[in-house]
């Protein structure tokens, strides 16, 4: 397996990243939302990833929309490689800590995906696999 996205709404253009020295993929809104201060919402990027089972896609609000107070909720999303196999699309979820409202015009640039790989303990040996979705292998 390589690494990738699969779009699943055709007005939704794919994650793509802005420079050749940009790290990130850009993920845009699919629809208009206005942010109110204090107020969560959850957008779905209509986006699935796939990359191989040592990787992840750590996901980070753009610099842009971090400056006037919207982060994401848990501060970074991790996509693990095996969320692809639930055949959910990422999400987005976004809070405002700023004081004033925040609109997102559909096709705004909100998110940045960067691939990362990562290592395991010389002694793991964790066997059990994803059964669910967003939030699923926690308890």
């Amino acid at each position: 397996m390589k690494r990738g996205f699969i779009v699943t709404n055709d007005s939704v253009s794919k994650p793509k990243r802005s420079t050749s020295r940009s790290a990130g993929y850009d993920f845009v809104s699919p629809v208009e939302v206005l942010i109110k201060p204090g107020d969560k919402v959850m957008i779905d990027s209509c986006v699935r990833v796939y990359c191989n089972k040592n990787e992840y896609l750590a996901c980070h609000i753009r610099s842009s929309l971090g400056s006037r107070g919207i982060t994401l909720t848990n501060c970074t999303g991790i996509i693990d490689s095996d969320y692809f196999d639930t055949g959910n699309t990422i999400k987005m979820m976004l809070i405002n800590n700023g004081e004033e409202p925040v609109l997102i015009d559909k096709g705004d640039r909100v998110m940045q995906g960067i691939f990362c790989e990562y290592l395991l303990a010389d002694d793991d040996d964790v066997t059990v696999e994803r059964t669910g979705g967003l939030g699923s292998t926690g308890n």
